[in-house]
């Protein structure tokens, strides 16, 4: 699947779902968070409000102890899809980690947080595929 899923992303470049997966595997199965990191600005660089891309760069930057910028990703998740299970609970975590250590998140609720830059990806299926839209 990985395979298609790189031969999808070099000859379409349209499609955000494709860096999505990708990512997610990158991050899920295989731990490379610098990698998924990219698949996910990708798909954020087609489409800035794939929930899916902005809460799992969320969970990357919990993993690097960076809970505000978590927060924010939770967030703008949320914007993008109000209803989206994981960053609901993610945002619930990350506000309750602030509200630990005395920092107020302050980042508006409207607000899209999109990166600027990151290296190019090369190479990575959910742990809850079904959840995820078809490509």
């Amino acid at each position: 699947a990985e395979h298609h899923l790189k031969l999808a992303a070099a000859s379409d470049g349209t499609n955000d779902w494709v860096p999505v997966y990708l990512g997610i595997i990158a991050q899920k199965w295989r731990k490379e968070y610098d990698r998924a990191k990219s698949w996910y600005i990708q798909a954020l660089s087609l489409n800035p409000t794939n929930s899916w891309a902005l809460n799992n760069m969320g969970e990357i930057a919990m993993a690097s102890n960076d809970v505000e910028q978590a927060f924010a990703f939770f967030e703008d998740a949320l914007v993008a899809e109000p209803g989206h299970k994981y960053a609901l609970a993610n945002v619930q975590r990350a506000r309750d980690l602030l509200a630990c250590t005395g920092v107020p998140p302050l980042v508006p609720k409207d607000s899209m947080h999109v990166p600027k830059e990151a290296p190019s990806p090369t190479e990575f299926m959910p742990d809850d595929l079904h959840a995820l839209p078809a490509i």
